[in-house]
C-alpha cells in the first residue's frame, strides 16, 4: 500500500451550476493523485442526449463505472455514486504502489458497451502516471485494457488519442505511451452498426520523487525571447495526415475531395493518406491532422446517420468541405493546440512545475477565448491543485512530485 491521505478536513467542495461528466472525471482523477476528497453538487444537469446517450441528469452508468475503479484502487469512501445522483462523494485513503499494478494487465468495467473507451483512458491516465515508479530502471510497465467505443459523438477517437493527445504528451512533457487498438467499437450512430471495441496501453509510470515539467526543446507560442515576435502561434502547415475509416465505396471520392479541399486552403504541402475499410456502410470517420514545425492541431468528421441519407458525392462533399474548414479554423485560431487537446492538457499543466501556454499570447490576459469546457477543467483542477495558478493563458503548476503528498 503506498501513501495515506489527509485529514477529512480538507474537504474540497465543487458545487458549479452544472458540473458536466468531464468536470466530474478531473475532479475524481485529481483527487485520487491528491488523496484530497471531494464533494460535487449539480452533476450533468444540463446533459445533452447528444453527447451522453442519455438526457437525464446526474451520474451516468459511464461515470459510476470509472469513479468506481479509483474509488477500488484509492480505498475511497463514495456516497452518491449511482446512476442519476446529482452529488458524489469521494474520500480517497490511499495510493497503489507501483508493484501492485504492474502485477497484472489492468482492466477497467466500462459501464456500458457504448462507453467510450477514449475517455476513460484520459480519466485514469494521469492517476497511472503518478502512481509513482519504485524501480530505478522504471522498465515495468502498467498494462492497460480497455472495451467500449472507439468512435462516440462528442469523444476523442482512438485516432485522435494516437495521432495528436499522445504525440503532445510526448512532445511537451516527455510522456511515452504504446497503444494498441485491438479492435473498433462504434456507438449506436444507426441502429445495426454498434460495436464493442477493444484497446490496449502500455504506461510507464514516472520516477518518484520526480516532477513533470516541460521538455527542453518543446517549442511552445510563448517562448520568443523577442517581444515583438512573442506570442506568435508557428501555423504555416507544412503536411497534413489523414485516416478515411469508411467503407471502401467511400475511399477514393473522400481522397479526391479532401486533397482538393486541402490544397485550396493550404496550399501545396505535403498531404499522407491511410485507408482503412469500417466493416459496415454507416461507419464512417475522418481524421485530419495539420502539422507545422513546432505545433498539430485534429479535426474529425464522425458520420452519425445512414449513409442511405445521402448520394455519395453529395456525402462526400459535405465530409471534405466540413473537416478541412474544422483545421483552418483551429490552425488559423491563434493556439498552439486545438480546442479538444488544449483541456485535456490543464490537468497535465497544473500538476507540472514551471510554466506553460498553449495559447497565443497576442489574445491578451482574458480567458473568454476557452471553450466551456477547458474552463471546466481549469476550475477543477486548480480547486484540487491550489497552489497552481493561471497567469492570463499562462499556467504556473503546482510542482507536484510523483507519488508524494
Amino acid at each position: 500500500m503506498g501513501s495515506s491521505g489527509p485529514a477529512d478536513d480538507d474537504l474540497v467542495v465543487l458545487d458549479k451550476e452544472s458540473a458536466t461528466g468531464q468536470f466530474v472525471r478531473t475532479a475524481v482523477c485529481l483527487s485520487s493523485i491528491t488523496l484530497k476528497p471531494l464533494k460535487i453538487g449539480n452533476i450533468r444537469q444540463n446533459a445533452s442526449i447528444q453527447l451522453t446517450g442519455t438526457n437525464k441528469p446526474g451520474m451516468t452508468a459511464e461515470l459510476v463505472a470509472i469513479v468506481n475503479w479509483l474509488a477500488d484502487q484509492t480505498g475511497a469512501e463514495v456516497v452518491g455514486n449511482v446512476i442519476e445522483s446529482s452529488t458524489l462523494e469521494f474520500w480517497p485513503k490511499f495510493r497503489p504502489s507501483s508493484k501492485q499494478i504492474t502485477r497484472r494487465e489492468i482492466k477497467i468495467d466500462p459501464g456500458s458497451m457504448l462507453a467510450s473507451s477514449m475517455l476513460h483512458f484520459q480519466t485514469v491516465l494521469p492517476f497511472l502516471l503518478y502512481i509513482g515508479s519504485e524501480d530505478p530502471d522504471n522498465d515495468k510497465p502498467i498494462e492497460l485494457r480497455l472495451k467500449g467505443a472507439t468512435y462516440s459523438p462528442g469523444t476523442p477517437s482512438f485516432e485522435y488519442i494516437d495521432q495528436v493527445f499522445l504525440p503532445a504528451l510526448r512532445d511537451y512533457f516527455g510522456v511515452d505511451i504504446i497503444c494498441q487498438l485491438v479492435k473498433r467499437g462504434w456507438d449506436r450512430m444507426t441502429r445495426k452498426c454498434l460495436q464493442e471495441g477493444t484497446v490496449r496501453f502500455k504506461i510507464r509510470p514516472r520516477k518518484n520523487g520526480t516532477t513533470l515539467s516541460l521538455r527542453p526543446n518543446a517549442k511552445l507560442c510563448d517562448d520568443n525571447d523577442d517581444e515583438d515576435l512573442a506570442g506568435s502561434v508557428d501555423n504555416v502547415l507544412s503536411s497534413v495526415d489523414v485516416t478515411i475509416v469508411a467503407p471502401p465505396v467511400l475511399h477514393e471520392p473522400l481522397q479526391k475531395y479532401i486533397q482538393g479541399d486541402i490544397e485550396a486552403r493550404f496550399g501545396n504541402i505535403d498531404i499522407e493518406f491511410k485507408l482503412e475499410e469500417s466493416g459496415h456502410d454507416d461507419r464512417v470517420y475522418v481524421l485530419l491532422v495539420g502539422k507545422s514545425e513546432h505545433c498539430r492541431w485534429g479535426r474529425d468528421y464522425l458520420m452519425t446517420r445512414s449513409l442511405k441519407e445521402s448520394t455519395i458525392l453529395a456525402l462526400t462533399k459535405e465530409i471534405s468541405g466540413q473537416v478541412c474548414k474544422d483545421l483552418e479554423d483551429e490552425v488559423n485560431s491563434e493556439r498552439a493546440v486545438d480546442r479538444f487537446l488544449e483541456d485535456q492538457l490543464v490537468v497535465y499543466q497544473c500538476l507540472a512545475e514551471g510554466r506553460t501556454c498553449f495559447d497565443s499570447l497576442t489574445v491578451g490576459d482574458s480567458t473568454n477565448s476557452d471553450s466551456s469546457t477547458t474552463q471546466l477543467s481549469k476550475a477543477a483542477a486548480l480547486a484540487l491543485l491550489p497552489n497552481a495558478q493561471y497567469n492570463g493563458k499562462i499556467c504556473i503548476g503546482a510542482s507536484v512530485r510523483v507519488g508524494q503528498l
